[in-house]
């Protein structure tokens, strides 16, 4: 499979950019903040132009070093550092906003990726696709830990969850339509089997409202499993152009699947969420070691089919 050639996430943070940048330019505390990066070792008295850093990485048990080197230092602005080894260049961007700054995390490849990186890729990390689709997700834990410590730094929560655990998911997709339009297809749940690659079935008892409830059947491989769920919000979109939203509580896993409709210039933009209790149950916790492969490598596939089930919808709505 082919390298994307640019993997990229931004958020917005309540805090100038002098301070985000004083976050961002410590490279030593990178580990604090990438779920990917475990340590990275500053060779010389500071971080400038030029500067080099020995890194240590981790995806579940496996470890691997890598060198890198500084090559844009403009303070308060943007800073990128060249991995040695994969020729790939991460950078991070920053923008002042009414509000604060705007942070851009980004991994480019310009050069491709070497062919021994991708080697120990397919080999050891569980192949290309899903690889950046891991460094994808790792790129937003490391923003949303970021603007935890620049908008609170003295009571800052740690974010990160037990590996046994759940993380949160997120993605969002443009769609050339109105929010009513596409209100119209999000929210016919009986067509979820058809965009969800897990959803084998999903009924609800009654009309869809706040407090309604449903069974579903889900599948991975081999596997199936039930569930049930209960909508926890349902607001379709507003004469006043507020943000639509639908969310619904699953059991037995405790989770809360939503998607949020918000108007933009050429359509609207959906966004599709699933977020976790910090503590699973037992029974959770073995069905995702033993029936889904694991957390980590199950929420790899949850996030590549929620991309999948927004790009059903936006085929459909669009044509």
């Amino acid at each position: 499979m082919p390298n994307k050639q640019l993997i990229e996430r931004s958020i917005e943070i309540a805090a100038p950019p002098a301070a985000v940048w004083a976050i961002i330019s410590d490279l030593k505390r990178m580990g604090e903040w990438s779920p990917q990066c475990r340590s990275m070792v500053v060779l010389g008295s500071e971080v400038k132009q030029g500067t080099r850093t020995i890194n240590i990485n981790g995806q579940g048990r496996v470890r691997w070093p890598t060198n890198a080197q500084v090559v844009v230092f403009e303070p308060e602005r943007k800073l990128a550092f060249r991995i040695l080894e994969n020729r790939t260049v991460w950078s991070y961007e920053l923008a002042p906003t009414a509000n604060g700054t705007r942070v851009t995390e980004s991994r480019r490849a310009p050069d491709g990726v070497s062919k021994i990186s991708n080697l120990f890729t397919e080999n050891v990390l569980g192949g290309t696709g899903t690889f950046e689709v891991t460094l994808g997700k790792g790129i937003r834990r490391t923003l949303e830990r970021i603007k935890a410590e620049a908008e609170n730094p003295s009571a800052r929560q740690e974010t990160r969850l037990d590996m046994a655990g759940l993380q949160p998911l997120e993605t969002s997709v443009d769609i050339a339509a109105t929010p009513e339009e596409v209100w119209s297809a999000v929210s016919d749940l009986k067509a979820m089997k058809r965009r969800s690659p897990e959803v084998a079935v999903m009924r609800m008892f009654g009309a869809p409202e706040v407090g309604q409830r449903g069974i579903n059947l889900n599948k991975r491989k081999g596997f199936w499993w039930p569930t049930t769920t209960r909508i926890t919000r349902w607001k379709p979109p507003s004469l006043d152009g507020g943000r639509a939203a639908m969310a619904f509580h699953v059991f037995p896993t405790d989770v809360e699947w939503s998607y949020e409709l918000e108007p933009t210039a050429s359509g609207t933009k959906v966004t599709e969420r699933r977020t976790a209790l910090p503590d699973p149950s037992l029974v959770v916790r073995l069905t995702a070691r033993w029936g889904l492969g694991g957390a980590d490598n199950h929420d790899v596939e949850l996030l590549a089919g929620m991309d999948q089930t927004l790009a059903a919808i936006k085929a459909e709505v669009e044509s």
